[in-house]
């Protein structure tokens, strides 16, 4: 049986590897989609290396979109996202011992809790599989780049070197599938994750919680100054109505916005879900108020956002 902190460490780590491994898997995957859509675009009518602009072409077009829509949703690409959809399975289980051994209390999971989460899951699957996601993360492009080029008789040569540019990258960013497809996993991943920790936390009416994750060069003011800090319950709702001033360290943090990274849909609620925002890999989780130490009691119930228990009291000798 895996200790407390092992759990803690497996729960934590999963919000940044799953992301990590997505986009190792579609990296590979992305080359073996441009050969797909090589061998699609020889439908074309091409003359002297230059695509005819003809009405013939332009009604090619919708084929071969339909063609690499028909690749992605089949094959590789779909084990892919089978694999992202079992690491819900595998954190929502990791939840389940956090309360029961970290906390030590039953996770209480009401058919509400479980439903919210499928439908979450559902949604995370469908942000990266669904027609209409694989057409905003790339096929659209690909189709208006397909038809400019029809439309301009452009060079066969030139129009496929901007093709692979969308496909696998170049020089200055990364194929469009990998990168807007990591941010729907990274962002969908975690907030499911942390929407059905705090449904649980709800369920039992903790009162404190601790801002715990990894360091990445892409990490943010408020989570660099949070980063392992326990916080009371109403200290997060502070921050997720963008009183910063609650936590002093956050004052630099903050910008027109509320601070870097922040979701539009942040409030005193959303926090325990968005957190840091943006492709924020970082968990709150519940904590035990006996285990808080003095020094962040204190600080709560001086900017009034904890009222102790008198048994509370006692055991911090308030």
């Amino acid at each position: 049986m895996p200790t407390a902190a092992e759990i803690v460490r497996a729960k934590l780590e999963a919000i940044e590897d799953v992301p990590a491994n997505w986009a190792k898997s579609i990296e590979a995957y992305q080359p073996r989609l441009l050969n797909r859509l090589n061998r699609l675009l020889n439908d074309l009518d091409v003359v002297d290396g230059q695509i005819v602009k003809s009405a013939a072409n332009l009604n090619r077009i919708s084929a071969i979109i339909a063609g690499m829509r028909d690749y992605m949703t089949s094959g590789e690409y779909v084990k892919i996202v089978e694999q992202f959809n079992s690491e819900f399975t595998a954190q929502q289980g990791l939840t389940a011992s956090y309360f029961g051994q970290v906390l030590e209390v039953e996770p209480i999971v009401t058919s509400f809790n479980a439903q919210l989460y499928q439908l979450n899951r559902a949604a995370a699957i469908e942000g990266v599989l669904s027609n209409a996601s694989l057409d905003a993360m790339l096929l659209n492009d690909v189709r208006a780049t397909l038809f400019e080029a029809v439309g301009s008789n452009a060079r066969f040569g030139n129009t496929y070197d901007a093709l692979q540019a969308l496909v696998i990258g170049d020089a200055e960013r990364e194929g469009q599938l990998l990168r807007y497809s990591r941010q729907i996993v990274s962002d969908t991943f975690a907030t499911t994750d942390r929407a059905y920790t705090q449904l649980i936390s709800e369920e039992y009416g903790f009162q404190w919680f601790r801002w715990l994750g990894g360091k990445m060069k892409t990490t943010r003011c408020l989570c660099l100054n949070l980063n392992g800090r326990y916080l009371s319950k109403g200290e997060l709702e502070k921050i997720g109505s963008f009183e910063l001033s609650v936590i002093p360290e956050l004052a630099s943090c903050r910008t027109a916005n509320g601070w870097a990274g922040a979701m539009p849909n942040t409030n005193s609620q959303t926090i325990f879900t968005v957190a840091g925002g943006y492709n924020c890999q970082h968990s709150i989780l519940p904590v035990s108020t006996f285990g808080v130490p003095k020094v962040d009691i204190e600080r709560a119930i001086k900017n009034g956002t904890f009222e102790p228990t008198p048994t509370e009291r006692e055991f911090f000798n308030l």
